[in-house]
């Protein structure tokens, strides 16, 4: 395909999706092993409670949405346990008999939800561990639920903000609030945890910017993606520092770069400093909650925006590396600058939190392996 391109030049359906791809030169001859297959017709609560992996399983994050909206208490392992005949991962799910001191019939609410979205729940017989943190230590921790706002309106891209919307409404089953910017300085933060600025390109003052840091370092939790960023990198209030190559020119080299070319062929010459739409191979910290339930992840960049890797407070649980692999068009002017480059990042403030997402995870509601990572922005990061 020629690089001078209207869009996304890479489209890798086992990436966008998470999932490991073989080749093979003759037809496998492959056979199912039914008896591991999930049973979905039956349902058993362990004397101590449930596990539930917490993976890349189609409808994973939609459970524990709705295990929270049934005030059913929800924790998840911090480390790895070892249990009687069952091995808990960062990330699993746990629903204890102990802890659902508020719930009556829990256990005919988690049959029920179970059952009707076939998500594997393992019984608990014994809360002692083999090895890791009893069930009853400090291995594990509660997972909050969110109260969520998001804005739309002028400057903020329509579809980003649209794919953070279908997210909760189609793939969450999760209630959103959302506002207009123009009222966004107006609304009480103290009734969301969960503040989510979609893409675009608009500005929030300053006044508005230190009204959401102090909110953060109260204990809220804002997720800023893509041109989001702008504004917490044009404020000293967040980490982000301005990168002095978050642009490949200046205006005079670029000046000086181009007044002596001919007309003919402007438009090729003017992709060596574009990226259409690339897939990169990232680095990936799995043992920080923003990455659990993953051991890789492939990131989808279609502009050329970059923030270096954040220090302080900060973590870089997904990044770009120095040799980075990728797959598609990349200009050459752009492609050395993503090197060592955060993809997302996390910030801790106060008691609260900040994730940086360079990259879209929402992407046009088909890069279903960023799924998992904006759960995990969700409801696993503390």
């Amino acid at each position: 395909a020629d690089s001078v391109t209207y869009d996304i030049t890479s489209w890798c359906i086992p990436l966008a999706y998470g999932l490991d791809c073989y080749a093979f030169t003759d037809e496998p001859n492959l056979e199912v092993d039914e008896e591991q297959l999930m049973d979905t017709t039956e349902f058993s609560v362990g004397k101590v409670g449930v596990a539930i992996p917490w993976n890349q399983t189609k409808g994973v994050e939609m459970v524990l949405g709705q295990l929270l909206l049934e005030d059913l208490v929800v924790k998840s392992a911090q480390k790895h346990i070892e249990l009687e005949n069952l091995n808990l991962k960062r990330g699993d799910l746990l629903v204890l008999k102990a802890d659902q001191k508020e719930s009556i019939d829990w256990q005919e609410i988690l049959a029920k939800i179970a059952l009707n979205h076939k998500i594997e729940m393992l019984p608990i017989e014994n809360g002692f561990a083999i090895s890791g943190s009893d069930l009853g230590g400090s291995g594990l921790q509660m997972i909050d639920k969110p109260k969520v706002l998001t804005i739309f309106g002028d400057g903020v891209d329509a579809n980003a903000y649209g794919q953070v919307w279908y997210y909760f409404e189609q793939v969450l089953k999760y209630p959103i609030s959302r506002v207009d910017i123009s009222s966004l300085s107006y609304i009480d933060l103290d009734q969301v945890n969960t503040l989510i600025l979609p893409d675009g390109y608009y500005s929030l003052s300053e006044d508005l910017l230190k009204k959401i840091s102090e909110w953060v370092s109260s204990g809220g939790k804002l997720i800023s993606i893509g041109g989001a960023n702008r504004n917490l990198l044009s404020s000293d209030l967040f980490v982000l520092a301005k990168d002095e190559n978050s642009t490949s020119d200046s205006e005079s080299d670029h000046e000086d770069r181009y007044k002596k070319r001919a007309y003919v062929g402007a438009e090729r010459r003017s992709i060596s400093g574009s990226i259409p739409g690339a897939i990169f191979k990232t680095e990936v910290d799995s043992t920080h909650p923003l990455c659990y339930g993953m051991n890789s992840y492939y990131t989808l960049k279609n502009s050329s925006r970059r923030i270096p890797l954040i220090g302080g407070n900060g973590f870089n649980p997904v990044f770009i590396p120095e040799d980075y692999i990728s797959y598609g068009f990349i200009g050459s002017e752009l492609a050395s600058s993503f090197e060592d480059s955060s993809v997302f990042a996390v910030e801790e403030k106060g008691r609260g939190v900040v994730i940086y997402m360079v990259d879209n995870p929402l992407f046009r509601a088909f890069w279903k392996s960023g799924e998992l990572i904006f759960a995990n922005a969700l409801f696993q990061v503390k």
